[in-house]
């Protein structure tokens, strides 16, 4: 269950990102987006995470193929807000 006071707070900045190291469509994504939806709270909206079955090897090189490593998603963060 999400925290709604938090999700309001949260909602209220420039961009909401998710970032998470499992599937984007049934995970903190997902939730996210159905509060959003359920509490008719319209903003930016960006969900970092897996988006498809991925191979299997060590978590760093898994990580970083996915984009969910710190510089991928700092990355990913700094083209979100135009920097």
């Amino acid at each position: 269950e999400l925290d709604s006071e938090a999700m309001r707070k949260a909602s209220r900045r420039p961009v909401l990102v998710t970032v998470e190291d499992h599937g984007v469509r049934t995970g903190l994504a997902a939730s996210v987006a159905e509060w959003l939806a359920m509490n008719r709270v319209t903003t930016q909206f960006e969900r970092i995470g897996v988006d498809g079955y991925q191979s299997s090897g060590a978590a760093e090189s898994l990580m970083s193929e996915c984009g969910l490593d710190a510089d991928a998603i700092a990355e990913r963060l700094m083209r979100l807000l135009g920097a």
